[in-house]
């Protein structure tokens, strides 16, 4: 899988990807739902609009888990 910085994930996204940071759990993941930036935590089963943290901007470990 290729890491990338936030700014590179832009285009996935409005492609329709899910994405994760690598220091994420595993199943954790982004991806637009209704025109917002959403989180789906598996273990709970919730999906919540992402709060983007200055750690997630400047990371340079996301990548994509399933492109379509």
């Amino acid at each position: 899988m290729k890491e990338m910085a936030f700014e590179d994930i832009i285009d996935p996204i409005l492609e329709g990807s899910k994405l994760r940071r690598q220091s994420w759990p595993n199943g954790v993941c982004i991806f637009l739902h209704e025109e917002q930036l959403k989180i789906y935590y598996p273990a709970k089963k919730t999906l919540s609009p992402l709060l983007v943290s200055s750690g997630d901007l400047t990371g340079e470990d996301w990548v994509i888990i399933k492109s379509n």
